[in-house]
């Protein structure tokens, strides 16, 4: 029979998502049919996470109609999959990661149901943990559900919370959502571990068997769980390679995780253990968008605004500009052909890097670590000191994640690199979890480091020729954006910064550095500021222009520095005490980011809210001059 048209559900507006418990679990696929369509909807409008949330629309929707939310408290790990337990939870995505719409991730800010809110991927298990103590000493009774991907399950943190969590009797249910993808397909062994469990032959072949009898026959029910019991007997067979198994964990699993029947009969399972449980999900990312389900790059995983033609998604605003990622990937790739001693590391970013080519054409001299972001300062630090020249790329805000083996292994060790260090400075509409601030702060700390970020893709040309590799760490910082052609005036050489203008009699001096110079540049030509105010491209964070330094104290009344890349206390901090040691006796004016953690807007809203525009900055010159 065909399933009744369901009640007309306004997923904008979903005052009290206790409805979907008066339905019928075959009912569940229309709602999720709704989902699937308005997810594909809102974010072909506002961009987003796109493939991750149609995967995990089905659990989603069995988190509500099984659980009691948000009594029972649900953290998700890297929370971009939460698309559908917004809606269901009285959210609407119709601003979506805009100014005063919802996040792109959890957060408490919004509703009740988030307890937590993060960007980064392995946590869930181990605040899970903590909020099961906190129940328990507090002698509360409510689930608490950790919902990881099979990516994020692999990271080194994940490891330490399902170890810690073993030793504990404060019971945690963990949702592994194994897609058999990270962002692109997943690397390392336990990747392949989970691949063996999920295609164990014995497991497809008995499940296959069993259901096939228990719809083919009316005695369906006791011979389904007497080749159950079977299996769960033969599955210790090779619980020998079952990491969970022999942690103490319950495992319940693999199972379909877009299957709600499967949900349901795991779901029961796991109320009732006494100890902590794993449930094995078997799901499929982008599930409902053919392209998104055949994506193996992960191209579909983050997308800008999109429109869908033939079940194909095209993006809709496409900037036949390259971006500093292309501009720096290209140059890592002539690198690569230059010197056959470079090595590349990613972890995990290759697609948003832009270095698929690299990957495809230097087989034997690429690593892709996964989510593990301080075994790749780790691994590199072991070629270093041994004679290969690593190259490593990060997200500016997954470098936070590898600031300790930055600082005690590869700088301590003189263990030289190219460090890449994309998305620098506000994450625009993906808000604080992935602003990329505080990497220079760490970077300006340390003895044996050069830093710098080019403003045009000529200078990112430049600095690449000056790359060599040596003991040091050379890194260079680039933003998510276009890099404009611009020509070069002046020779680029390490530790000098460029004169944007100077006239000797100009009593303000302005200094910054990176992209925003181009749009600085125009906004005070245009207000005609340039009689007044000189600009210096400050290339080179470190080592500083100590000559050039000491000629703009020399003949300016006024320094500005200005910096949206970093906070208030890395740069503008440490060039202001390098200028007061100078001598300088004038006015130090430092327009930089606070320590506000700005929610998710566009870009430009983000400069406005923290006056930091380019604009801002031309108010400020027109109350000195």
């Amino acid at each position: 029979m065909r399933n009744k048209k369901l009640p007309e559900i306004n997923l904008t507006n979903i005052a009290d998502s206790s409805f979907l418990k008066s339905l019928k679990l075959k009912d569940l696929y229309q709602v999720s049919a709704l989902l699937r369509k308005e997810i594909i909807d809102k974010v072909s409008l506002n961009g987003g996470h796109l493939s991750s949330n149609l995967g995990v629309i089905e659990l989603s929707v069995a988190l509500f109609y099984f659980f009691d939310l948000p009594k029972d408290k649900v953290i998700f790990d890297v929370s971009h999959q939460s698309y559908a337990y917004k809606l269901l939870s009285g959210r609407n995505l119709d601003h979506l990661r805009k100014k005063n719409g919802v996040s792109g991730f959890q957060d408490p800010k919004e509703s009740a149901y988030d307890l937590y809110g993060g960007g980064h991927s392995s946590t869930s298990i181990g605040i899970a943990s903590g909020v099961a103590l906190s129940r328990d000493l507090n002698h509360d009774d409510y689930q608490v559900l950790a919902v990881i991907g099979d990516g994020s399950i692999a990271n080194g943190v994940a490891f330490e919370s399902l170890n810690n969590l073993a030793t504990l009797k404060n019971k945690v249910i963990i949702f592994l959502n194994d897609n058999g993808m990270s962002i692109s397909e997943p690397v390392g062994g336990f990747s392949k571990f989970l691949m063996k469990v999920s295609r164990s032959g014995f497991y497809r072949r008995t499940k296959a068997i069993s259901r096939k009898i228990f719809y083919a026959t009316r005695l369906g029910v006791p011979i389904y769980r007497f080749f159950s019991r079977i299996k769960n007997r033969m599955r210790h067979r090779f619980s020998q390679f079952n990491i969970f198994d022999n942690f103490g964990y319950k495992y319940l699993g693999p199972i379909d995780g877009n299957r709600y029947r499967d949900l349901e009969r795991a779901i029961k399972k796991a109320k009732k253990s006494d100890k902590s449980v794993i449930i094995h999900l078997n799901t499929i990312k982008g599930k409902g968008l053919t392209q998104a389900e055949n994506d193996v790059l992960g191209k579909l995983h983050g997308v800008n605004q999109y429109y869908i033609s033939n079940d194909k998604v095209y993006e809709k605003h496409h900037n036949t500009t390259p971006s500093y990622s292309e501009v720096i990937s290209n140059l890592a790739y002539q690198e690569m052909q230059r010197n056959q001693k470079a090595f590349l590391i990613n972890p995990a970013m290759i697609v948003g890097t832009k270095q698929e080519k690299i990957f495809q054409d230097f087989p034997t001299r690429t690593l892709d670590v996964g989510i593990a972001e301080a075994n790749a300062l780790l691994i590199a630090t072991g070629l270093a000191l041994t004679g290969y020249h690593p190259i490593v790329t990060y997200y500016s805000t997954f470098l936070q994640r590898a600031f300790d083996p930055l600082i005690h292994d590869v700088a301590r060790n003189n263990a030289g690199l190219l460090l890449l260090i994309d998305r620098i400075g506000f994450s625009g509409n993906d808000g604080p979890t992935h602003h990329g601030l505080y990497d220079l702060a760490v970077l300006l700390n340390l003895e044996n480091v050069i830093i710098c970020a080019p403003s045009s893709k000529e200078e990112c040309t430049a600095i690449f020729s000056l790359y060599q590799p040596s003991k040091l760490i050379f890194a260079i910082r680039y933003p998510k954006a276009a890099a404009p052609l611009k020509p070069l005036l002046q020779t680029v050489t390490i530790g000098k910064w460029l004169p944007v203008q100077e006239v000797i009699t100009n009593k303000i001096a302005l200094i910054t550095y990176g992209d925003i110079i181009n749009e600085l540049e125009r906004s005070i030509k245009a207000a005609d500021l340039f009689k007044v105010t000189n600009l210096y491209n400050a290339l080179f964070q470190k080592p500083l222009d100590l000559l050039l330094l000491e000629r703009i104290i020399k003949h300016h009344q006024t320094i500005i520095i200005y910096d949206i890349y970093a906070t208030m206390n890395s740069f503008i901090a440490y060039l202001t005490k390098v200028i007061i040691d100078l001598g300088f006796k004038g006015q130090i004016i430092p327009l930089g980011v606070n320590d506000n953690m700005i929610s998710h807007m566009d870009l430009e809203e983000q400069l406005k809210e923290h006056h930091l525009s380019p604009d801002n900055v031309v108010d400020v010159i027109k109350t000195l001059k």
